[in-house]
């Protein structure tokens, strides 16, 4: 991306448009990782009350 943005410029439409995918993918890498302490926590609660 910043390759693209330092050749073509910050606004330009090629630059945007990568930087708008980067974006979506690190919210959905981000709410990922959010998940996945929640479900360790859960099975711990478990084994912890006998289940």
């Amino acid at each position: 991306m910043t390759e693209v943005a330092l050749k073509k410029g910050f606004s330009s439409a090629e630059s945007v448009s990568i930087s708008q995918e980067l974006d979506q993918l690190l919210n959905l890498y981000d709410t990922k990782k959010q998940i996945k302490p929640d479900n360790k926590q859960l099975t711990a609660s478990h084994h912890d009350n006998g289940i």
